[in-house]
């Protein structure tokens, strides 16, 4: 990128400053992708264990005996 310039100081740092606002674009826009990833994560784990936790999700077992045993 910058051997075509190396003997212009200014225009070097000119590409490096163009390269470094592409990079910062790129950085911001990774970030609200994660950001929204781990929302979403956290959301289906959060769905996860409440569905887990509650005993309409345990299934019911008939015992030998007759009896329904939950598990």
């Amino acid at each position: 990128m910058l051997d075509n310039c190396a003997e212009d100081p200014d225009q070097q740092v000119k590409l490096i400053e163009q390269r470094m606002r592409e990079l910062h674009s790129i950085f911001s826009e990774n970030k609200t992708k994660l950001g929204e990833l781990e929302k979403q994560n956290r959301r289906r784990q959060e769905q996860q264990s409440s569905i887990s936790s509650s005993p309409a999700s345990r299934s019911n077992i008939i015992c030998g005996s007759g009896n329904v045993e939950n598990i």
